[in-house]
């Protein structure tokens, strides 16, 4: 996308992710969209992330 982007540039860049996470790792909402955070440097502590605005996967160890 050049530099500076337009909103049709951004438009483009949101639908092309939309599709990738839907039709690329079969994440069909945003409500489904979880993530996972750790500090290696902490002996693979949890990190808790609020403002990213989506759900932490419970416990994955």
């Amino acid at each position: 996308m050049p530099w500076p982007a337009n909103s049709d540039g951004y438009r483009r860049l949101a639908a092309r992710i939309v599709t990738g996470l839907r039709d690329g790792y079969g994440i069909p909402e945003p409500q489904n969209l979880v993530y996972q955070a750790w500090n290696d440097r902490e002996g693979n502590r949890e990190i808790e992330l609020p403002l990213i605005g989506s759900v932490r996967q419970e416990s994955w160890q």
